[in-house]
């Protein structure tokens, strides 16, 4: 077997898992990102100190990770309709 074909075999099987997780997990899916953007739009995201102390906050952008989720989405599903 060349390194392309056990690489397209390889590809095959990580779409095949892909697209079976999002199917069966489609619902939790969609629930994380609908509570999400919930949070981004009431902005009550609490910070998140790194080792407590007298650290500054890191507040993570909301938008950013909406948008990370969607792209992430959006990828997955271009990639299952290739």
């Amino acid at each position: 077997m060349t390194n392309e074909a056990l690489l397209a075999e390889i590809d095959d099987v990580v779409i095949d898992l892909a697209a079976s997780a999002v199917e069966r997990y489609r619902h939790e899916i969609g629930d994380l990102i609908a509570q999400t953007v919930a949070v981004g739009i009431r902005g009550d995201v609490a910070p998140l100190r790194a080792g407590g102390g007298e650290r500054p906050a890191i507040r993570p952008d909301q938008r950013t990770l909406v948008g990370g989720l969607v792209g992430l989405a959006i990828y997955t599903v271009s990639q299952l309709l290739r």
